[in-house]
């Protein structure tokens, strides 16, 4: 990076009056774009919302994070991770970062339980950090247009949820806790592996469309969690793998799930507890 790079450029974050001493609304930070350029003057929205869309940032330095914003916008640019200065932002409840080159999404994001508004669409996730049921507070999740080929279950913890985006990924299935959200939380499945109506006219459309996809379960990553642990429970009766397979029929009625996928989790669950045993 050249001198005039990584040489230190004011950009004010922020007009807003100081309502305490403890409220941070201006900052000197350094944004660098693509073309490798320190920006020119910023300035924010509001004492609440700092505003830096359709930049084409790639680094944005870690000082933001004293700022006492609520809002975080930093639509289409080029950002490869979660600023870190984020991560220090005890006031923030939206953070907006779609179309961006996220790959991955760092697990301390789910440290931020003050989120009401968490919008990711069009970036490059392969996964979610299981923890993000931790986010008690989020009333919106978008995470349309990424790469996901599967959710983690702890999404059902998300209690609050409003609105729930998963549309135009990499999806097969759906995790059959999914059925424990909000009956008033409003999904977007469409654009998956799986088949969906183009729209939903309302909410209970959507709920009645993952209620029948879970009718007759095909894939075993739906229920792999709930699967998972019903045979870990059942491992100290040390009953044969095939019982174990008709115990998940009976608990999992009407699925069509291959028998191969049910016997290699069986399986996998059994030698795991044998190689546990045989160590103690």
């Amino acid at each position: 990076m050249s001198e005039a790079v990584s040489s230190r450029r004011e950009a004010e974050l922020g007009a807003g009056q100081v309502v305490g001493a403890s409220v941070r609304t201006s900052v000197s930070v350094e944004l660098i774009d693509a073309q490798h350029n320190v920006s020119q003057h910023v300035q924010a929205l509001s004492a609440t919302k700092l505003k830096l869309d359709n930049r084409e940032l790639i680094s944005i330095s870690d000082d933001i994070g004293v700022l006492s914003v609520s809002e975080v916008l930093l639509r289409k640019n080029r950002l490869r991770a979660v600023p870190e200065g984020v991560f220090g932002m005890s006031n923030l409840q939206w953070l907006v970062l779609s179309d961006n080159r996220l790959a991955e999404l760092d697990p301390r994001i789910c440290l931020c339980t003050t989120l009401s508004r968490l919008l990711l669409a069009g970036n490059q996730l392969v996964r979610l950090p299981r923890d993000i049921g931790a986010m008690t507070q989020l009333k919106h999740l978008n995470v349309a247009r990424n790469r996901l080929a599967c959710l983690p279950v702890e999404l059902a913890r998300l209690t609050r949820l409003e609105t729930l985006s998963i549309a135009s990924n990499l999806l097969a299935s759906l995790p059959v806790e999914l059925n424990r959200l909000p009956d008033t939380t409003a999904f977007a499945f469409q654009g998956n592996l799986m088949r969906t109506p183009h729209t939903f006219d309302t909410p209970a459309d959507a709920r009645a469309w993952l209620f029948e996809h879970h009718g007759v379960i095909s894939h075993i990553a739906t229920i792999r969690h709930r699967a998972t642990a019903i045979v870990v429970a059942l491992q100290d009766l040390a009953l044969p793998a095939l019982v174990l397979v008709d115990i998940l029929d009976a608990v999992f009625q009407h699925n069509d799930i291959r028998m191969a996928a049910k016997w290699d989790l069986v399986v996998a669950v059994k030698h795991f507890h044998d190689r546990n045993t045989k160590k103690n």
